[in-house]
């Protein structure tokens, strides 16, 4: 075992962490936005269209078939999209609203715990989540409106948490709330809301014996502002809850 300064190997473990952000790293975007239609990858990236790119990306387990790009279950690149998931969470400014009391004050206090070891500012931890969600944002306000884009994160924000006995549909929810005031078709609401709310959804807590279980809500672009929790007791009980609260608030501000 060699001796070190763990401080400054921190710093390295942070930077490392950070630097594998698909903020910040393009093959790591590349891996976050499968699986997607070949020719829409290829016109977001180029590179693609370089043989080498494309032997590097198999070589991580990703999979081009046909007309579609994605990623093999249990390969590097699959490890590495749900991790960099674990890292947005962790490096958030706030706690992540899983109903488990231990675990979610634990993860609170994580950022600042570990800007107080190195005796800085919180904000010297990057908040990569923030950083993701702000490219996203300005990717889609492109195509569809900043108008259209606060209202639907506006939206978001006044959902922090709501239930019912029967299975919740979040969906007709949004659409309900929103068709009026967007003033848009249809199709356009249900291209709006997998972008930035929910496409499928992720299973990510779930005890044998267990009547409670966990999802997170997986949008397109990983935005993923909600939980929903499932309780059985006689019957099923369905919770939605928010987070990212304070991240997508900042968000939602600087969109002039």
């Amino acid at each position: 075992m060699t001796r070190g300064n763990l401080r400054e190997s921190f710093v390295n473990l942070l930077n490392a962490l950070t630097n594998l952000s698909p903020s910040r790293n393009t093959l790591s975007q590349i891996i976050f936005l499968l699986p997607e239609e070949t020719n829409t990858m290829v016109f977001s990236f180029p590179e693609l269209k370089v043989p080498e790119a494309k032997k590097v990306l198999e070589v991580m387990g990703v999979k081009f078939e046909n007309e579609t790009i994605s990623i093999i279950n249990d390969s590097f690149a699959y490890t590495l999209h749900w991790f960099i998931h674990d890292t947005f969470d962790w490096l958030d400014d706030e706690y992540m609203y899983i109903d488990e009391k231990e675990f979610r004050n634990f993860m609170s206090g994580v950022k600042s715990g570990l800007a107080k070891l190195m005796n800085q500012e919180i904000g010297f931890i990057p908040n990569l989540y923030l950083e993701w969600t702000r490219l996203v944002v300005a990717k889609l306000v492109q195509e569809y409106s900043r108008e259209k884009i606060k209202k639907v994160l506006e939206w978001v924000l006044s959902q922090r948490r709501y239930s019912a006995k029967n299975e919740l549909n979040l969906f007709a929810t949004f659409v309900v709330n929103m068709q009026s005031s967007l003033k848009t078709n249809p199709a356009e609401l249900k291209e709006l809301y997998e972008a930035l709310i929910e496409k499928t959804k992720v299973l990510i807590y779930k005890k044998r014996n267990s009547n409670k279980t966990i999802y997170r809500l997986c949008s397109k672009y990983h935005v993923d502002p909600f939980f929903e929790e499932i309780l059985l007791f006689n019957y099923y009980y369905y919770y939605i809850e928010a987070r990212h609260i304070e991240s997508l608030q900042k968000v939602l501000e600087e969109i002039h």
